[in-house]
């Protein structure tokens, strides 16, 4: 019996993309503290004197050789970033491995940082897995940022899902500032409980919230992204009132 064969041809080539970097606009500099370039290890900042201007800045100061090594942002995460900044509803849609992630992680830091517990981030993904695989990645850039005045890190990520035991939810809602969730567990556990106790652990979560992050946006269509539709309304209306 005959085989057929495939082998590589060649298919010709394509000039490279020019990669479009962009550094944010300076009347943001005075906002971001020092520790989110130095833990992101990106270069936000035009030169060694735009960082020491930060009203933020630590006495740690990296030197200019440093800084000139740090990553650049693409465009689309600086105006993303800015947008965020600006406090506008932001949608980042790129292709995959572009650094969306990076968007949320620049404001989520600084208002970790400059807030400690007033502010929160809610973190919604469509999956358990996708959750636990963002939260290792937070619970290392966590263990690289300075410990506040009350022993704690600055920024402490959890997950907050149906495999997180009952003992520990009320916990992790009050002294969590990134919390990782779910539409099932806002629909079935979060939601629910704030609505009906107005003193629980819950709704003060709700009240503090200043980013909600829906994470593979995308996916949302066809009956299940209407009743995350739903779920997100409520979530939204339970905040404003």
């Amino acid at each position: 019996s005959s085989r057929s064969h495939s082998s590589a041809a060649y298919a010709g080539e394509h000039a490279a993309r020019k990669l479009n970097t962009a550094r944010l606009d300076a009347r943001y500099r005075s906002c971001i503290p020092i520790e989110v370039p130095e833990t992101l290890d990106l270069d936000l900042f035009d030169d060694e004197s735009s960082m020491k201007d930060s009203k933020n800045a630590t006495d740690t100061i990296c030197m200019k050789s440093n800084q000139s090594k740090r990553r650049p942002l693409y465009f689309h995460q600086a105006k993303a970033i800015s947008s965020i900044l600006d406090e506008n509803h932001t949608i980042i849609c790129t292709s995959t491995g572009s650094g969306k992630s990076l968007c949320f992680l620049v404001p989520l830091l600084i208002s970790a940082l400059k807030s400690s517990r007033s502010e929160k981030t809610l973190l919604v993904y469509p999956t358990k897995a996708l959750a636990q695989d963002q939260l290792t990645k937070l619970q290392g850039i966590a263990s690289m940022l300075p410990i506040g005045s009350d022993g704690q890190t600055l920024l402490r990520p959890a997950c907050l899902d149906g495999d997180t035991p009952h003992q520990h939810r009320d916990h992790i809602a009050n002294d969590c500032n990134v919390i990782l969730s779910n539409p099932d567990t806002l629909h079935a556990a979060i939601l629910p409980t704030a609505g009906k106790n107005k003193r629980s652990s819950y709704r003060k979560l709700l009240l503090q919230l200043k980013y909600i992050v829906l994470d593979e946006a995308h996916i949302y269509d066809g009956a299940f992204g209407a009743h995350v539709s739903l779920v997100l309304t409520r979530l939204t209306r339970m905040i404003a009132i």
